[in-house]
């Protein structure tokens, strides 16, 4: 799991954990290899990893990656990418980004347009602020209350910021 900053690859990350320890606890391994802030272990051998890419990708070389999870990715340089997707090469993994748009350029935008044909092994899922209002399922963190501030708050948004 990387993502352009710290805080933003740890907070991609801990939803993940708190996912597996409230659906999987048996999942993870305990002991020496118990989950700490940037790595946890499952029985099956697989490892997640929550790392920052800073500029260049240099502190995420070296692994081998089997899936990619990249948060806000249309805000990671182009210089990570050229180190982070060739760790994918040698397990044919797949790669999961997640982003807002931030321009008509990077590696997150040509994904999403399929530049040159390159990206077409890629699905893309769109959803914009009033679907995801609308359509999230209610829990005890999204009330019917929660839900409807949330449309009040989006109309004064959508007043306020240009298109």
């Amino acid at each position: 799991m990387i993502a352009p900053t710290e805080r933003q690859a740890f907070e991609l990350y801990n939803k993940t954990l708190n996912y597996i320890l409230e659906e999987y606890p048996r999942e993870l391994r305990k002991g020496n290899d118990r989950p700490t802030q940037t790595r946890f272990i499952l029985k099956n051998g697989s490892k997640v990893y929550c790392l920052p890419t800073g500029i260049n990708g240099i502190g995420i070389r070296g692994y081998t990656v089997h899936r990619l999870y990249a948060d806000e990715a249309a805000r990671i340089p182009e210089d990570v990418w050229n180190a982070v997707t060739p760790m994918l090469l040698t397990t044919g993994g797949a790669t999961i980004l997640l982003s807002t748009p931030a321009g008509e350029d990077g590696y997150f935008w040509d994904t999403w347009i399929n530049k040159n044909n390159s990206f077409s092994s890629f699905t893309r899922f769109y959803a914009n602020a009033e679907e995801v209002i609308e359509n999230r399922s209610l829990s005890p963190s999204w009330s019917p209350e929660q839900r409807e501030k949330a449309k009040e708050h989006l109309v004064r948004e959508q007043a306020r910021m240009t298109q």
